[in-house]
């Protein structure tokens, strides 16, 4: 019964997996196709935008938008899959049939993605599935309790490619913004496309927001040298073409149009006019603009190519797109790091053995002279072939040391790169193993190592765990080591004043973990695709600010119209024990 199952499934697979290149969009020149993806991408990030702002709740923004970013790279995934490279002329009338036709395969392309991940999910052996042949219904689900970490593990991938806007500068600032937004307006006109002035008074305010956004994204050193610049040539870089997006967005937007100049929110550049924007604001040569810029252009060729990495995209010939929300929501540092992963294994190679010196220096800045009470220690030597310590603490009042094995991975985008992190953090855990092994039989020679021939203190306790900056691995892994971020670490030591004691009992009860039905909700979602009927669960991150529409007939023991489900029971959640509560 099970293989029936399963056949059938894969059965499914197969006619989903070409469902799209019958769709009529893909039928018309791959430039025009794409430039008309990211035109509607653009109108969903710009008309919703405004709704869920009423709802105060940033977190739900950053689901909107990464959304719609899921949807686009598959859109254009499949554009260059299905369409034929054939010339066109670019238009600033928008064909309103071309548009709906966009539309509705974004739209598709979502419920693809989100299909994929649950396929991709159960051939993982992480969710279950049954099926209703007759009615032609596809069901996943999670398995059991401790399946929950995967859940936990996905709700930090779904923030990990976008980047906030500075909305607080913004409203602390208003006056200034709208003085200089009138002086905008005021300078907007149309020759078929939108043009505006670019003048300083009014590019500064754009700017100002770029740098605020870019020093809270990039934090990894400026020196880290990778095709032909470092890491603060690029955020130059990215500092001018992220204030030109701004600045686009928001001539777009006040140009007074019905349709918010949609014919004009993509920007066209040609190769040369694109370079030239960069020689004029920047003292970047022109070599490292170019090699900034070849790096940033869309290759399908490259397996699994996400369009968010690479946001520029060639129409034709020698004419280029970007779309504004593409950059303004795009956390550059991350996506650039992921991406020379994927296309310069040597680049990424040089900057590997540096980026666990990265979290070491982290946490040294953030748990030196804070705590009397405790030693610190990093990157000791044990001998043979045993792996370094990373980090070592002893709490004098406990009597406890802690151990940490430290792993500084990509942040994950995809259900794909979460279960792939757990070759990395599996690792971490047999090293911990080695390592507690090698001190349960060495503790004096151990401890002497660690922290100094002067060392004579006694200990008590001892515990490891594996430090990981953005990863917390999937149910698969070996559970007799826990897994916790850098940041959860050091809040767990400024919550607890450094007690070891404490801290390491809050670690092994995973209480440092994301809350089911407080931080995070598990919804069940079911759409139509194929002509087939999907129902699966999927994750979504719950604020104090979530809200429902609920009709007056919702009574405190009915369904909650959020949809949540409770991954033990599998069932609806009562209104009363969700947003009822």
């Amino acid at each position: 019964m099970k293989k029936d199952i399963e056949k059938y499934v894969r059965e499914i697979e197969n006619i989903i997996d070409v469902e799209h290149e019958s769709f009529p969009l893909f039928e018309n020149p791959r430039g025009k196709s794409i430039l008309y993806l990211l035109r509607v991408f653009e109108d969903m990030c710009r008309l919703q935008a405004p709704i869920v702002l009423l709802s105060d709740s940033p977190e739900s923004m950053d689901i909107l938008i990464h959304n719609h970013l899921d949807k686009v790279d598959m859109a254009i995934n499949w554009a260059y899959d299905c369409c034929k490279n054939d010339d066109f002329e670019i238009d600033y009338e928008i064909d309103g049939e071309f548009y709906v036709s966009a539309g509705d395969t974004l739209k598709h392309a979502g419920f693809y993605r989100s299909l994929c991940d649950s396929y991709i999910l159960w051939s993982r052996g992480r969710n279950d599935v049954e099926v209703d042949k007759t009615n032609n219904i596809v069901k996943f689900n999670l398995l059991e309790d401790d399946n929950l970490i995967d859940a936990i593990a996905l709700t930090y991938r779904e923030q990990a490619k976008i980047s906030e806007v500075p909305l607080d500068d913004i409203m602390e600032n208003s006056e200034i913004y709208q003085n200089n937004i009138h002086k905008l307006i005021e300078s907007i006109s149309f020759d078929e496309k939108i043009s505006y002035s670019e003048a300083d008074e009014i590019l500064g305010i754009f700017e100002r927001i770029s740098l605020i956004q870019i020093d809270k994204m990039f934090t990894l050193p400026e020196d880290w040298d990778f095709i032909g610049f470092t890491l603060k040539e690029f955020k130059e870089f990215w500092n001018i073409l992220l204030t030109k997006c701004l600045l686009h967005q928001s001539a777009c937007l006040y140009s007074g149009k019905n349709n918010l100049a949609v014919e004009s929110v993509v920007l066209i550049y040609t190769y040369e006019d694109l370079c030239q924007l960069f020689l004029s604001r920047t003292d970047l040569s022109r070599d490292k603009i170019e090699s900034i810029i070849d790096i940033l252009i869309y290759d399908h060729s490259i397996r699994n190519i996400d369009a968010i990495w690479q946001p520029f995209f060639n129409l034709k010939d020698d004419i280029y797109a970007i779309a504004p929300n593409m950059i303004i929501n795009n956390s550059a540092e991350r996506n650039l790091i992921t991406l020379i992963n994927k296309i310069d294994q040597p680049s990424y190679s040089r900057i590997s053995n540096q980026k666990e010196d990265v979290i070491i220096n982290s946490i040294k800045n953030k748990l030196s002279d804070e705590f009397e009470s405790l030693n610190l220690s990093f990157k000791t030597e044990l001998p043979g072939e045993l792996p370094d310590i990373d980090m070592a603490c002893f709490d004098s009042i406990t009597n406890t040391l802690f151990i940490g094995e430290i792993k500084w991975l990509i942040p994950t985008d995809s259900i794909p790169e979460v279960c792939a992190r757990d070759e990395d953090l599996s690792k971490g855990i047999s090293q911990i193993h080695a390592i507690l092994e090698y001190l349960e039989d060495n503790l004096d020679d151990g401890s002497k190592r660690i922290f100094g021939n002067n060392f004579n203190k006694k200990i008590h306790n001892i515990y490891g765990c594996v430090i990981s900056k953005n990863n917390l691995g999937s149910s698969a892994l070996d559970d007799s080591i826990r897994i916790i971020t850098e940041q959860s670490l050091i809040e767990l030591f400024n919550e607890f004043d450094g007690n070891l004691e404490i801290i390491t009992e809050k670690i092994e009860s995973l209480a440092f973990l994301p809350e089911w039905n407080k931080d995070f909700k598990i919804l069940e979602i079911d759409m139509e695709y194929a002509g087939f009927k999907f129902i699966f669960p999927a994750i979504r991150i719950k604020t104090d600010t979530d809200f429902v529409v609920k009709d007056n007939e919702v009574g405190r023991n009915d369904p909650c119209p959020c949809g949540a489900i409770n991954p033990k029971t599998k069932r609806r959640m009562k209104y009363k024990r969700c947003c009822g509560n």
